[in-house]
């Protein structure tokens, strides 16, 4: 076995990346299609009805709308990265809603890296935050000038720790029992860096686009949901290729 992968090709993984998709642009529609339907009706009828004088109905509709939302993401999910890691023969037959099988472990890891990762983001901001509070009081500086770079700077960790534990992901969703946290780190020593500007950059960039987008019109709030869908779709397609392309360091936790 190696003792080091080989540097992750950014470029050329977002090359690739970018040609599958387009290659299995029908595949992808198909996914998406139950989340664009659910999140343009919501929308739709926010806008048309966006008052209710029964606020406890309303309340359950809208839970009820995320709790749909929450499934429908993560059977998008889980077949967004079975169609780059093994391919459009794993979602034959499987229609809109029907289940691969590794659903539910795949959400319950998905909270298990957010926890893990906000964890280890909060043990090194506390100091971080400490530490920035007492240099305003020392140097007489203005809190608004030190404390928002430390709190960008603990985000950015919290995303790094969670971009490289996020490996586990698409192996759970392939069906990869052996992955673990541990694993999922170690896969990445070497390439964190590269990992998380391959992974991130396009989400991020679309993130602060959509912000320059006003969203007081029914079109533009869907345009803002279709920017975000696709960066997210990208995401997921980045991170099930870059684990493809680093699993060949491990041969014995190769993709199912």
């Amino acid at each position: 076995m190696k003792s080091t992968p080989e540097k992750l090709p950014v470029l050329a993984l977002w090359s690739d990346v970018l040609r599958q998709m387009i290659r299995h642009r029908a595949e992808l529609f198909s996914i998406s299609l139950p989340l664009l339907s659910l999140i343009t009706i919501f929308i739709a009828a926010h806008k048309l009805y966006p008052y209710s004088d029964d606020s406890v109905t309303e309340g359950i509709l809208v839970l009820a709308v995320m709790l749909l939302f929450i499934v429908l993401t993560v059977l998008a999910a889980v077949r967004c990265h079975n169609l780059f890691i093994r391919g459009p023969d794993t979602l034959q037959n499987l229609g809109l809603f029907r289940s691969i099988g590794t659903e539910e472990s795949y959400a319950l890891n998905f909270v298990l890296v957010g926890f893990c990762a906000s964890m280890v983001g909060m043990i090194f901001s506390i100091p971080l935050f400490i530490s920035g509070t007492a240099l305003t009081k020392l140097f007489a500086v203005e809190s608004s000038d030190v404390l928002p770079p430390m709190y960008f700077g603990s985000q950015a960790l919290i995303l790094y720790v969670g971009t490289r534990y996020s490996l586990l992901l698409p192996a759970v969703a392939t069906g990869n029992k052996r992955m673990g946290l541990g694993l999922a780190w170690r896969m990445s020593a070497g390439n964190s860096l590269s990992l998380f500007v391959a992974v991130n950059s396009v989400p991020l960039l679309v993130h602060v686009l959509c912000t320059f987008i006003p969203d007081n019109h029914l079109v533009l709030k869907v345009v803002q949901m279709i920017l975000h869908g696709g960066a997210a779709f990208w995401g997921v397609a980045v991170l099930s290729v870059s684990y493809h392309y680093l699993s060949a360091a491990l041969p014995t936790d190769k993709p199912a």
